[in-house]
């Protein structure tokens, strides 16, 4: 429980510090305005774009359950994926845990295999950002003393609160140093290498593949999808020097905001999309600001309500409790838990 708390607060500190700093100075009168201005008939792209992003998603996570002798309906791949979506509202990262709980538990399968998966599709998104990121820094060579200035907000931070910074890094190293002397103690007993054996199993399930190819063009297709995400509001806020080029730099960019630990990306988004806008694109800062509220705010609403429609879609919750021993003759990756 203490962890969870401590994940929370950080979480809501990190946020809080970065939402700040996009809305301070913001004029809250010239964004009503702008939003009464707004286009809505690319709503309904939009909303459609989105969905077909996520079930893209759930389509390649599919393929990677697949080798375990993990099976779900398209469906159900769906609800599990927005349902960790829901929950990293509410915890930074925990998400992928749920993720995994709630699949494992509707398919009877090993929960530690399920996050092995999860894990080896989380590294492919961040490889993926990775190059997005390279991609911008070739693109707009003439604007890297705009890229640079990204960085002095949350820069500035870290000079002001070094202290902090110092603490939580011994924090973590002490951290490590724990769970390293824990994973010494416990894998003698068998629960535990089952537990990292299974994971490894998920872990290595993207060279087991049986449709590369589809597999690969799901991930080439659904971000693309999310350029398209990004691209649409931009119409809908009337910011038509920006093409999809800039989208795709836009997303790359805003992205590195839902990568750190906030609240489903609260304030670290805003700050990123924002800044983006204004220093890259020259957007105004209140429809920059705009533009970061609602595309983040939609999404929030529509990953609480989607999500609990899941979960009574699937008549399955997610709790979690340690894996039961599995029978000899069965393969690690069949292996049982109640979770």
């Amino acid at each position: 429980m203490a962890r969870q708390v401590l994940q929370i607060g950080i979480g809501l500190l990190v946020g809080g510090v970065f939402l700040w700093m996009a809305l301070r100075d913001v004029d809250w009168g010239a964004m009503g305005e702008a939003l009464r201005r707004a286009d809505y008939r690319w709503l309904p792209a939009l909303i459609g774009v989105a969905l077909l992003s996520h079930l893209l998603r759930a389509w390649r996570w599919q393929m990677l359950l697949h080798p375990l002798g993990v099976h779900p309906g398209l469906g159900k791949a769906f609800s599990s994926i927005m349902i960790g979506y829901m929950a990293s509202y509410a915890i930074p990262r925990i998400g992928e845990l749920v993720r995994a709980a709630h699949m494992a538990r509707m398919e009877r399968a090993a929960f530690s295999a399920v996050l092995g998966t999860i894990v080896a599709e989380r590294a492919l998104d961040i490889l993926v950002l990775l190059l997005a990121l390279l991609s911008v820094l070739l693109l707009y060579t003439d604007r890297w003393a705009q890229l640079a200035w990204l960085w002095e907000g949350p820069g500035l931070w870290l000079k002001t609160n070094t202290l902090w910074v110092g603490v939580a890094g011994v924090l973590g190293v002490v951290l490590l140093f724990g769970i390293w002397r824990w994973y010494r103690v416990r894998s003698r007993n068998g629960p535990l290498r089952h537990f990292i054996r299974s994971f490894l199993e998920g872990l290595r399930s993207v060279r087991t593949l049986s449709r590369p190819l589809w597999f690969w063009a799901s991930t080439a297709l659904m971000w693309f999808a999310y350029t398209v995400m990004t691209y649409l509001p931009l119409r809908m806020f009337g910011i038509a020097h920006m093409d999809l080029l800039d989208a795709w730099a836009l997303m790359a960019l805003a992205s590195i905001g839902v990568v750190l630990p906030s609240p489903g990306g609260t304030g670290t988004y805003h700050f990123f999309a924002q800044q983006t806008l204004v220093l890259l694109f020259a957007v105004d800062r209140n429809a920059a600001t705009l533009y970061a509220l609602l595309t983040h705010g939609a999404q929030l609403v529509a990953y609480v309500l989607v999500g609990w429609v899941a979960l009574l879609y699937t008549g399955v919750g997610v709790s979690f409790s340690p894996p039961v021993a599995e029978e000899d003759n069965l393969p690690s990756a069949m292996r049982r838990v109640n979770v």
